[in-house]
């Protein structure tokens, strides 16, 4: 065996014996060089993998040709966090580095990409952000939480043409329980109406958020005035049925056509406009700026 022969086989047992992914394929992503890091990862034998498409391996296969563009175009490394599927389906998460490897004439002619499991990090990252956004007694976020997703909703309706209402809830009653029940019930009372704001929300489109105390509020995008109002007071009926226990409401909403409003004291004051009028009652802040009590 020739230097050079010998060179080749040490890089090729460095390469397999490497812990990380490395994988090795043509400019259009055909893999010809896969490692046992890579095997371990993905789930797919070393032999079965020559031949087979990279792409297939990437939850969003836009970001690798995206990525082999750029370092066809700028000839440096393209560093990127990833997420992709093994061959069970299971999501992993990857530090990858794509570099080109080209001929002796400096034409391209492989890419070589390096990755990196950053799973458990990746899904550290994502507790500690879920807990710092998490009101730890009810399970809905916070109030943090609610300030930057009523901002982010603001900005959709208004980009998106949609409307969006926002719901503020004191509960009636609850001082009285906390006080000749202690904390525990009060406690308890905070946790079922909770549940009940996360059971009657669109999970994948409202947000509901102990704002407070015994404040919460509820975020509802593509809601005008007319539907916030039947889901507040089927909201109202379902606290209602705690005993000793009510809930005032106040809704305030805007369409695309009228943005800019503070949402927030709007809905604050329809919220006060209920309790004056009688408590455990819902009040709509309307564009005109009157507050008017809803007649159910």
């Amino acid at each position: 065996m020739d230097d050079l022969s010998e060179e080749l086989a040490r890089w090729k047992r460095i390469i397999h014996s490497s812990a990380d992914l490395i994988v090795v394929t043509d400019l259009e992503g055909i893999i010809q060089e896969f490692n046992e890091g890579a095997a371990d990862l993905l789930g797919l034998a070393v032999a079965d993998a020559i031949g087979q498409s990279a792409t297939q391996f990437y939850e969003r296969p836009d970001e690798r040709a995206l990525a082999v563009d750029q370092l066809l175009a700028t000839r440096t490394p393209v560093h990127m966090d990833v997420a992709i599927r093994d061959r069970r389906g299971r999501r992993r998460h990857l530090a990858l580095t794509l570099s080109l490897l080209c001929d002796r004439q400096g034409n391209p002619e492989a890419v070589v990409g390096v990755g990196k499991d950053i799973s458990k990090r990746v899904e550290l990252e994502k507790e500690l952000r879920l807990l710092s956004e998490t009101d730890q007694l009810t399970g809905l976020y916070n109030q943090s939480r609610f300030f930057s997703q009523l901002e982010f909703e603001k900005e959709r309706a208004e980009r998106l043409g949609h409307e969006l209402s926002l719901a503020m809830i004191d509960l009636d009653g609850f001082k009285e329980i906390n006080d000749q029940q202690g904390h525990p019930a009060g406690d308890l009372i905070l946790r079922r109406v909770g549940s009940i704001l996360f059971g009657m929300i669109r999970k994948n489109l409202d947000t509901a958020c102990r704002y407070g105390g015994d404040e919460f509020v509820v975020i509802l995008p593509g809601c005008d005035l007319a539907r916030a109002r039947v889901f507040c007071e089927r909201l109202r009926v379902a606290i209602s049925q705690i005993e000793g226990l009510g809930a005032s409401i106040g809704i305030a909403g805007y369409r695309p056509d009228a943005m800019g409003r503070d949402l927030l004291p709007e809905a604050d004051e329809a919220m006060y406009a209920a309790k004056r009028a009688g408590k455990n009652q819902v009040c709509l802040y309307l564009d005109s700026g009157e507050i008017v009590l809803d007649e159910r």
